[in-house]
């Protein structure tokens, strides 16, 4: 019998496929550039990339409210199209600290059995877990006021399959 997919499942595999397509070209430019220059070349993409996409969601979702009521609209939203699975863990007027437990991301790379790419030494050498996650939440916020600063507090592997950030307006 054939089964027809879901919209829900296009929306997986589509995920998937991107996330293991963002993954794979990441890896083959780590073995050939090295850690440091893939780095440069991904912050470099990701300030070019990622604005013209969060100018439309921001134009879609229209947060409203405080800064945090607004950090916590966009990452419900944004979770929504990422497939990340946020839970706010502490919450001031001024900052907001959240984990990671469910991240398509690392979950492609376990997929695509990258073991040398996700450890190096004991350190993670995924270049998306070490600066890009929270390049790519700084531009998730940045709209919402100039002053804000991203933690990020934990990450993958080296925190027990968790990620926990912090963003912090001053």
């Amino acid at each position: 019998m054939v089964k027809e997919l879901t919209k829900k499942m296009i929306d997986v595999v589509r995920l998937q496929m991107l996330y293991n397509i963002s993954n794979g070209w990441s890896w083959y430019a780590y073995k050939k550039l090295g850690p440091k220059d893939i780095i440069e070349i991904e912050m470099e993409m990701w300030d070019e990339l990622m604005p013209p996409a969060m100018d439309l969601l921001y134009r879609l979702i229209e947060p409203e409210g405080s800064n945090i009521e607004k950090t916590k609209q966009v990452l419900i939203e944004v979770s929504k199209i990422n497939g990340y699975v946020p839970k706010n863990i502490e919450q001031t007027p001024e900052a907001l600290i959240w984990e990671y437990k469910v991240c398509p991301n690392w979950n492609s790379m376990i997929q695509m059995d990258l073991d040398d790419y996700i450890s190096k030494n004991g350190k993670p050498a995924k270049v998306s877990c070490i600066h890009g996650c929270t390049k790519i939440h700084t531009h998730y916020f940045s709209k919402i006021s100039p002053n804000i600063k991203i933690q990020c507090i934990k990450n993958r592997p080296n925190a027990d399959d968790i990620c926990i950030f912090k963003v912090s307006f001053k």
